[in-house]
């Protein structure tokens, strides 16, 4: 099986091709280069150039693409709302149309940011959505082409882990706060169910060997506010 992973040099994607290319041949993708393996062959491009990414897909004939490619940050989504939907929008557009072509699958990553948070209790996959961000906007947006497919798979989600370099993720910002004595401001009401990286690419991989397909929250069994995980971490 020949799997694509965009957004390859990002938080999940360098934790999906360490775990996937003991197996898999994978096809990596980013603005730059990321982990280096035996049965990883990299090819750098701007996703959003569509005339590369079919180029990019065409040449590989993948089987099956995870795609984790997003502007994570809200700011830069909000400042950049054409950016925001070319990546989350028009690019899986075209990799749904060409795997629907091609009787291939696709896993796109999706956010739990989807929801408003008014619910008191865990979110379940038929509650009505309500995005409050032109990131969660978009990244919603993606999910229809997803849906239309044959073969395609939307994980809901929210991972903590570490990045590679050059960046900063929450967890990466809180514990570099703490080492740092430097005070954290933190919701002690806003709830979330992270995955850590190596858990969601563990599930990533089951699902690879045993396809489902549709719509699922993708999430730890239960629920902390960010104020108590940084109590946690502290």
């Amino acid at each position: 099986m020949k799997i694509g992973v965009t957004g390859a040099n990002g938080m999940l994607g360098a934790a999906l091709i360490g775990r996937l290319s003991k197996v898999y041949k994978i096809f990596a993708t980013s603005r730059s280069l990321g982990i280096a393996g035996e049965n990883i062959k990299w090819n750098c491009f701007d996703l959003t150039d569509a005339m590369l990414l079919k180029e990019w897909l065409n040449q590989n004939k993948l089987d099956l693409v995870i795609h984790c490619a997003a502007i994570v940050d809200v700011d830069t989504c909000e400042a950049n709302i054409d950016l925001a939907t070319e990546l989350h929008v028009k690019t899986t557009e075209i990799i749904a149309n060409y795997l629907d072509s091609t009787n291939g699958r696709l896993i796109y990553i999706s956010t739990d940011s989807v929801f408003d948070g008014e619910k008191q209790h865990a979110y379940c996959e038929s509650d009505l959505v309500n995005p409050l961000n032109i990131y969660a906007k978009t990244k919603l947006m993606g999910e229809s082409s997803v849906q239309s497919m044959g073969s395609g798979l939307i994980l809901r989600t929210n991972i903590i882990g570490w990045t590679q370099k050059g960046r900063t993720s929450f967890a990466e910002w809180m514990l570099k706060s703490l080492i740092d004595n430097t005070p954290l401001n933190l919701f002690h009401d806003v709830y979330f169910s992270p995955l850590t990286v190596d858990s969601l690419s563990l599930i990533i991989e089951e699902i690879i060997e045993n396809p489902i397909f549709g719509l699922y929250n993708c999430t730890s069994s239960d629920s902390i506010s960010k104020y108590n995980f940084s109590k946690k971490m502290a």
